[in-house]
């Protein structure tokens, strides 16, 4: 679609719309039901979870049996709802950056890229975090550094994200510039 701006509506048109919120939320019930049906089968030998929040990968610390079928099961989700789409987003943004090198100006060039960087940035800081906790390697692994990790893929990326889109609006810029001077001005 980045290659065919003007084509936008006609690609993307309400039903298409509807058709992909609602695959995404089928899907990430799928994934979450059955997540949670093999988690809670499972006999555990602890009953205090060292995390901020329900991770799958936290409970899985507490059990006492084999927990192998979980492993596979975990490994299969984080490469369907993880792995996936990040290379989808990965894909999109190859055709991206295709497209602003065949851009002439430099002055529109320049704006494509820094809209394409901060994007790409927010993408990469949730699916890098992401990827680090699910697919990273175990001997390095930490509860306190897990728990680090999983707070900013939940948390720390989510909150950037409204600000690092919200810095490329020039209003936005000019009243963070005025408050500072107020704060400088103080100081």
């Amino acid at each position: 679609m980045v290659c065919y701006p003007l084509h936008y509506t006609v690609i993307m048109h309400g039903g298409l719309c509807l058709g992909l919120a609602a695959g995404c939320l089928v899907a990430g019930f799928m994934n979450s039901l059955m997540e949670t049906i093999i988690t809670f089968r499972l006999l555990l030998c602890h009953r205090v979870i060292n995390h901020f929040a329900y991770e799958t990968l936290a409970v899985l610390w507490l059990v006492c049996v084999d927990i192998y079928f979980n492993k596979v099961m975990v490994v299969a989700s984080v490469f369907l709802v993880i792995m996936l789409p990040c290379s989808l987003v990965l894909f999109s943004y190859g055709h991206i950056v295709v497209a602003i090198l065949r851009i002439c100006s430099t002055q529109r060039c320049g704006k494509a890229s820094g809209t394409c960087a901060s994007h790409l940035t927010v993408v990469c800081m949730y699916f890098g975090a992401t990827i680090f906790t699910y697919l990273g390697p175990r001997s390095a692994f930490s509860v306190e550094k897990e728990k680090m990790v999983a707070l900013f893929y939940a948390v720390g990326a989510p909150m950037l994200n409204p600000l690092i889109y919200s810095l490329r609006n020039k209003e936005v810029m000019a009243a963070l510039s005025k408050f500072l001077e107020k704060f400088r001005d103080k100081g």
